[in-house]
C-alpha cells in the first residue's frame, strides 16, 4: 500500500485518490528527480547564463528599503542598472522619497506657523486682559455656615 506523499492518505495506482497528486512525487509536486513534469525546475525558471545575484524582484523590493538611498544604490549596481525592472522601481522609490520628504516639509512649517499664531493670540490676550480675581478651589470664610445656639 502506498501513501500520498501531499496528504498522507492511502493510494493505489498512481494518483491519489484524495488529492489527485501523482504517487512517487515530492511533496512539491515534482517527481522524485527534482524536476517537476513540465521541464521546469522547482523553484522557477532558471536564470540565463552568467547571470549572478538576486531576482529582479527582490531587487526591486529592496529598492524601497531605506528610501531614496537604496534607489540609488540599485542605480549603481552594475548587475541591477541594466535591468528595466529594477531601474523602474529604483527610480520610483526615489521619486517618492523626495515626494514624501517635501510634504512633510510643507506640513510642518503650516503646523509651526499655527502653532506661532496661536502662541501670539494667547499672548496678545494675555497683555490686554484686565486683572480679574482667580477662584479659589476652598470655600470662602464668610460663605461657610455657622453654627447658632
Amino acid at each position: 500500500m502506498a501513501f500520498c506523499p501531499n496528504c498522507g492518505s492511502q493510494a493505489d495506482g498512481s494518483f491519489c485518490p484524495k488529492c489527485g497528486a501523482a504517487l512517487g512525487a515530492t511533496p512539491g509536486g515534482a517527481p522524485m528527480g527534482g524536476m517537476p513534469t513540465g521541464g521546469v525546475p522547482m523553484g522557477g525558471p532558471a536564470a540565463p547564463a552568467g547571470t549572478s545575484g538576486m531576482t529582479d524582484n527582490v531587487a526591486g523590493a529592496l529598492c524601497y528599503l531605506v528610501g531614496f538611498i537604496t534607489g540609488i544604490i540599485f542605480l549603481v549596481m552594475e548587475p541591477y542598472n541594466k535591468r528595466p525592472f529594477v531601474r523602474y522601481h529604483a527610480w520610483q522609490s526615489i521619486i517618492f522619497s523626495v515626494g514624501w520628504f517635501i510634504f512633510s516639509l510643507a506640513l510642518n512649517i503650516v503646523f509651526a506657523g499655527l502653532a506661532l499664531a496661536g502662541m501670539v493670540v494667547l499672548g496678545a490676550s494675555a497683555l490686554g486682559a484686565s486683572a480679574q480675581p482667580v477662584p479659589s478651589p476652598s470655600p470662602s470664610p464668610s460663605s461657610t455656615p455657622t453654627m447658632q445656639p
